[in-house]
Order: structure tokens, then C-alpha cells, then sequence
């Protein structure tokens, strides 16, 4: 769908696994999310909040800029639970 949707700016695909690699968890950019928003909605996904950088959370496909400007989401999401 990113390829086909011309590769558009902030949208990206993450995993995160844990320290035995026997759980897996996706994470979408917001703006991923919108290509594929009814396929999400089936699957049972949920919003959560940006993951923790680690060496665990690995870039699968999408806008490389994305995993830099994490940081500065996740603390707005921060911010928006405090209010």
C-alpha cells in the first residue's frame, strides 16, 4: 500500500518484539494509519502511544524520517494525556 500510494511523507510500519522475540507488536505512523484505516479497524487494532526507541523497535517499510521525529511524538502525546 505504500508503494502504491506513491510512498507518502510520515507514513511507516515498526515492530517492536521482546527480548525473547516470541511477541510481536506493530506500530503504524498516524499518517500510515490513513491508507489503511478499515483494514486496522478489522484486525482489531488500537491507538496506542508512540513506542520507546529501542534496538527492539525495528523499521519494516516506509518514510525513514519517521523513526527521528518519534521522539518529539511522543512527547506531545504525553503532553495530550496530562490535560
Amino acid at each position: 500500500m505504500y508503494v502504491t500510494s506513491q510512498k507518502p511523507p510520515g507514513a511507516a510500519l515498526f515492530e517492536r518484539h521482546d527480548d525473547k522475540c516470541e511477541t510481536n507488536s506493530f506500530y503504524f505512523s498516524p499518517e500510515a494509519v490513513t491508507l489503511i484505516s478499515g483494514l486496522l479497524e478489522s484486525l482489531g487494532a488500537i491507538v496506542c502511544e508512540p513506542p520507546q526507541l529501542t534496538e527492539r523497535f525495528v523499521s519494516l517499510v516506509g518514510d525513514e524520517d519517521v523513526r527521528t521525529n518519534l521522539r518529539y511524538r511522543q512527547e506531545s502525546f504525553s503532553d495530550r494525556k496530562l490535560r
